[in-house]
């Protein structure tokens, strides 16, 4: 009787020793989940530095923005499109009453690398983006 119950015991141990593994289904399946996974967060992650650029953008025109309007204050006009952004770095040499020090330190490239520059029609001064 002893021999038989230590017998029955060691045939279902030996069948759960064979079941160690994963089957091919299970295997599908977790990679079904994974690449669902996958093609809803990858998109979400790999707009983000788009993203990025557009705000930096928007944060150097205000800045640009700001520091033509301390240049008009004191200039009592906004540089021409010759001067460009350049006379906010080094003072042009029709500019009576130039900030000492400039209104920047050098001038900005935008998220993507060009160089920022005006274009001054009229009275309006509009920052563009060069190409």
């Amino acid at each position: 009787m002893l021999m038989t119950l230590w017998t029955s015991r060691r045939r279902r141990t030996a069948g759960l020793a064979r079941q160690h593994g994963f089957t091919l289904i299970e295997v599908m399946v977790v990679v079904v989940i994974l690449s669902i996974l996958a093609a809803v967060v990858v998109p979400r992650i790999m707009d983000n530095p788009d993203k990025a650029r557009v705000v930096k953008a928007k944060q150097d025109i205000r800045v640009l923005k700001n520091q033509l309007d301390l240049y008009r204050l004191h200039s009592f006009r906004y540089p021409t499109t010759e001067q460009g952004l350049e006379a906010l770095v080094q003072k042009p040499t029709d500019a009576a009453h130039w900030q000492e020090g400039g209104y920047l330190d050098k001038l900005p490239k935008d998220p993507w690398g060009r160089l920022t520059n005006i274009s001054a029609p009229a009275n309006m001064a509009k920052l563009i983006s060069t190409h």
